[in-house]
């Protein structure tokens, strides 16, 4: 197994949930997330989802766990558990770094 799916599969084990300081609006196929508190003018804090991006933000509405969301990405984009579980992983991660997610490392059970 490679680092990068050692690092997937380890990630996929914990759970996700938005941090409810933060305002999602899908607009078309995109979602804008603003913060509710903070400048008004402070237009770095405003983060555009694409298509999919905005489904796995749909997706994390409360906490669920990330094999959860590997599964339902990989039904509905007709990829591999494995693809599904690198690139989420890797989006979840830039989210978290951002602080619009929390993660806890409880499992999917």
């Amino acid at each position: 197994m490679t680092e990068v799916s050692q690092t997937s599969s380890r990630c996929v084990e914990k759970a996700v949930d938005p941090d409810r300081s933060f305002v999602a609006r899908r607009i078309g196929d995109q979602t804008l997330i603003v913060p509710v508190c903070g400048s008004v003018g402070d237009l770095n804090a405003i983060y555009t989802l694409n298509e999919l991006g905005s489904r796995i933000w749909e997706l994390i509405d409360g906490p669920i766990p990330v094999s959860q969301i590997v599964d339902i990405v990989g039904y509905e984009y007709d990829i591999s558990a494995e693809e599904a579980a690198r690139d989420i992983v890797e989006f979840l991660n830039v989210l978290e770094s951002k602080a619009l997610i929390r993660s806890s490392a409880g499992t999917d059970s």
